[in-house]
């Protein structure tokens, strides 16, 4: 079995009429001067693993009558030279890569008029049958089949005998031969690209529709997730029915300031009158100017502070509620403000914290 590259010095053996290399294992290209061999009358190079293109020089072999190059890997289009191959019978290219559109190369093989044995099949032939290739008068068989061949099958000559021609695997093609009205076959085609094109704009529409509605989504989230927040610790506070503490879930349901609704804290038990001063306001307010929930506990804190102090200065218990009983809680309560008039709004617990605190403090006394 021969291996390696076809020599082109076999150019040199003028006289040559037959060249048999075929069902071997031969590589690399066909040497384009092979279309020298002047004399050659049969070339087969079949069952080899050739590739590259047909060459262009074989249009010179005037005197070949039989051209085999099936089972290789050759590709490319098949070069309008073929035909020049006027002494042509047989032409044998089938199960290679050839490629492009069939009615675009050889419309010239009308002009082969020798011709009687043409196989395509097997290759990545695109484009309509030429009608002068079913109008060879001398072919007995041609061989079409498993390319991408498309459009009305020719309707004269060896195109009109299923015997003579074989066109299966070309799912594009269409005419009375086939069974296939091409008119049918032209709507079926269109109906099936326009719903598929539908279908990917209605695609399209429900995927921008949803990407639309989940920015929407994330940005209400964002912009109610304080609400949000607010809503869920007033349901905890209002859930909570002391009513020597009740005051204590009004404060989530505020919109501004708790300076400004302090009268909501005072307590018929403690008999305290308190007056609104900016004392009560948290230091971030002046900056941003905007209530919030932390702010009121910072509030909350100055109101607890007030309760149990005298004066102006912080270390002096009230003593017209001190007492030996009263001290120890007292001091609980001070902690309890210093923490929620922390200079720092993330450092102050939320009102239900402060609830659960006071609520301790309470549960120890009882």
């Amino acid at each position: 079995m021969l291996t390696g590259s076809i020599p082109p010095e076999l150019v040199d053996s003028s006289k040559l009429q037959g060249l048999y290399l075929g069902n071997n294992q031969l590589t690399g290209t066909i040497p384009g001067r092979l279309g020298g061999l002047c004399s050659l009358v049969k070339l087969n190079l079949s069952g080899n693993q050739l590739h590259g293109p047909v060459p262009r020089s074989f249009g010179d072999l005037k005197e070949l009558t039989h051209l085999d190059l099936s089972y290789n890997e050759l590709d490319g289009e098949l070069p309008s030279s073929v035909s020049q191959m006027m002494s042509l019978v047989g032409l044998y290219v089938q199960q290679n890569r050839l490629s492009g559109p069939l009615g675009a190369v050889p419309v010239e093989l009308g002009n082969l008029m020798q011709l009687e044995y043409f196989d395509v099949s097997g290759n990545m032939l695109s484009g309509k049958i030429p009608e002068n290739i079913c109008a060879l008068v001398n072919l007995f068989y041609l061989s079409l089949a498993e390319n991408s061949l498309e459009g009305p099958v020719p309707r004269s000559g060896s195109c009109l005998n299923l015997s003579r021609i074989s066109l299966a695997g070309n799912k594009d093609l269409c005419g009375r031969i086939l069974g296939l009205d091409c008119r049918i076959k032209r709507f079926n085609k269109l109906y099936f690209l326009n719903a598929w094109g539908l279908a990917g704009v209605a695609v399209g529409c429900m995927i921008v529709t949803l990407s639309t509605a989940l920015a929407l989504r994330k940005w209400i989230m964002r912009e109610s997730g304080q609400g949000d927040a607010e809503k869920i610790e007033e349901r905890k506070l209002n859930s909570f029915t002391d009513q020597n503490l009740y005051f204590l879930s009004s404060s989530s349901r505020l919109k501004e300031p708790l300076s400004i609704n302090i009268a909501m804290f005072e307590q018929p038990l403690l008999k305290t009158t308190l007056r609104v001063h900016f004392g009560y306001i948290p230091p971030e307010y002046g900056q941003s100017g905007r209530s919030t929930t932390r702010g009121d506990v910072y509030s909350f804190g100055v109101i607890l502070l007030e309760l149990i102090k005298k004066g102006q200065t912080a270390d002096v218990l009230d003593p017209t509620v001190l007492s030996a009983d009263s001290k120890p809680m007292m001091l609980q309560v001070l902690q309890i403000a210093a923490v929620c008039m922390s200079d720092n709004p993330a450092n102050r617990p939320t009102m239900l914290k402060v609830l659960k605190f006071l609520k301790g403090i309470r549960d120890e006394l009882v």
